[in-house]
């Protein structure tokens, strides 16, 4: 497999068992651009949030 691109992702970290976190709708191609989104979203300081990586990765053919 190939190494083809890395997006970031912004997860919300919630309280619960069953459901412990949120994958927020969008990707973001860099770090930088989740963060803006996240200050301009200004969620309530009790919120905590990661920016996750994904790499996309495509088969050798």
């Amino acid at each position: 497999m190939a190494w083809k691109e890395k997006k970031y992702k912004i997860v919300q970290l919630k309280h619960g068992i069953e459901h412990p976190f949120e994958i927020l709708p969008g990707e973001f191609d860099m770090e930088e651009d989740a963060i803006k989104y996240l200050k301009e979203f200004n969620p309530d300081r009790h919120s905590q949030f990661m920016i996750v990586p994904i790499l996309i990765f495509t088969p050798n053919n």
